[in-house]
């Protein structure tokens, strides 16, 4: 019934052994497949074998491992391994009785093997470790002797054009990574146990579960609100209110354990209905009028597309700017999207000056819009005044959603998804070609490489950046328009 634990199950195991039962199952459930289906999805994967390539190419004399089939790719690696020729192996494969796995790189330090993991991002994480410490556990126990265990990060400091020995920077972290294995090494067997039961085990509510794929059918439909839907939950606070048997927001009796808006949330799930606190009549009128409603798409990839810019620094690319004189009177809309063939932030904040104009407050919807405007400003010293009296001018309607305003329908979040969804019904994205942020930056990363839609298709790919761009203000307006009704009944 169960395979042998890949990386992935047994650090969903780990997580919750019922998530981890799942993983190992020979056909996992579709929730736990890995995407590789979104446009997302696909210029990530892209990403990072075109890292992985990089990296390999530090390593002239070093050996692929080329056999298909599993166990054929365990017995290459292994005579490679042997050959004292050998100076480094890459996508090594070792398998256990209970795990397999593969090492991105070895490489042979005398008489040992120092295991490198390739990581597209610029800095270190614990569930970087973890993955490291996993590979580390099975190759010991597959008797490789390992010196040393080396994150191969992208550097901040890399430009496009550079050599590529500069993208790169190591982080050693043979202390924690041997240390997290010998802690997997110990929890293996009973992990192994549960999790090759012909039943899963008995779901528990715990943290991980908020963002876990399997949650609904783990817990179903009647746990509408669950207790982590409460903001700024800890741990500890949830751990206390799992130990009373507290699993919905409706169990917890009385305000004795909530923080302040927490509290706020608990009345508006108890009583079905929205809470608004005293502040929201004050923070709507500190919006004036004309007000203009700005959206930004910006790309940033691990290998920088523009010169002089850092891995995974964001570039705006596109902004969209509704103007309206009062609630829901739309006066103008401009928008501007950077031709992907010559890209340069210049032009877009020249033109988004003119656009914004010097009057009225300027909504956005969380502060990523804000952070935009200063990389802009760092960019272009020059107009650093005229962005700043910009941001000056910027009203975060997040900031007043998430400090005034509570829905049951929010389901704990206050993304603009969420809050539209449950303050303007029926406005959607569903109608769209390019439906989210991921899939925007995708697109233009596509197209300013070139090598991916044809001639006839791009325009069209363009089209539809505008499109998605110009729902997101679009939403805006009507946000602002539905908070300023419930204010005023």
């Amino acid at each position: 019934m169960s395979t042998r634990f890949s990386r992935l199950s047994f650090l969903n195991a780990v997580a919750c052994p019922r998530l981890g039962w799942f993983s190992r199952l020979a056909t996992p459930p579709v929730e736990l497949s890995p995407g590789q289906g979104t446009l997302a999805e696909r210029f990530l994967s892209e990403e990072q074998r075109n890292v992985h390539d990089r990296v390999r190419a530090l390593f002239p004399d070093a050996v692929m491992v080329t056999r298909q089939a599993y166990e054929a790719a365990c017995w290459q690696t292994q005579d490679l391994l042997d050959l004292a020729s050998t100076t480094a192996v890459l996508e090594a494969a070792f398998g256990t009785t209970t795990c397999r796995a593969r090492a991105d790189i070895l490489a042979r330090e005398g008489d040992s093997w120092h295991l490198y993991e390739v990581k597209a991002q610029t800095h270190l994480t614990r569930e970087a470790v973890d993955q490291m410490a996993f590979i580390w556990m099975v190759l010991d126990e597959a008797g490789v002797q390992l010196s040393r265990a080396s994150l191969v990060l992208v550097s901040r400091d890399y430009r496009a054009g550079s050599p590529d020995r500069e993208l790169f920077h190591l982080e050693d972290v043979t202390g924690p990574t041997a240390a997290r294995a010998g802690e997997f090494t110990r929890i293996l067997p009973a992990l192994n146990m549960e999790t090759r039961s012909t039943e899963p085990p008995t779901p528990h509510l715990i943290p991980h579960c908020r963002h876990c794929p399997l949650f609904r059918s783990c817990f179903g439909a009647d746990l509408k609100h669950p207790v982590f839907e409460l903001p700024h939950v800890t741990p500890p606070q949830l751990g206390s209110m799992f130990e009373l048997g507290y699993r919905a927001i409706t169990d917890v009796p009385d305000r004795t354990l909530l923080k302040e808006r927490q509290a706020a949330v608990w009345e508006s799930v108890r009583n079905g209905k929205m809470v608004l606190t005293s502040d929201l009549n004050a923070e709507l009128n500190a919006i004036s009028w004309p007000t203009h409603y700005l959206d930004f798409e910006t790309v940033g990839t691990a290998l920088p597309l523009l010169p002089d810019y850092a891995p995974f620094e964001q570039m705006p690319f596109l902004y969209s700017v509704r103007v309206c004189d009062k609630p829901g009177s739309l006066q103008a809309h401009r928008a501007f999207l950077a031709p992907h063939d010559r890209v340069g932030s210049r032009e877009l904040v020249e033109r988004l000056l003119q656009d914004l104009g010097n009057e009225g407050s300027i909504a956005i919807y969380s502060q990523y819009q804000a952070r935009v405007i200063r990389g802009l400003a760092r960019r272009h010293p020059d107009l650093s005044e005229a962005l700043s009296r910009v941001r000056g001018r910027m009203v975060d309607l997040e900031h007043i959603i998430r400090h005034c305003v509570y829905h049951p329908d929010f389901h704990g979040s206050t993304s603009l998804r969420a809050v539209i969804a449950a303050l303007v019904p029926g406005l959607s994205y569903i109608d769209l070609e390019i439906e989210d942020a991921q899939t925007a930056s995708a697109a233009f990363a596509f197209l300013m490489r070139g090598d991916y839609y044809s001639a006839t298709r791009a325009p069209l790919v363009r089209r539809d950046l505008y499109s998605y761009c110009a729902r997101d203000t679009f939403a805006l307006v009507r946000l602002h328009q539905a908070l300023l009704t419930v204010s005023s009944p």
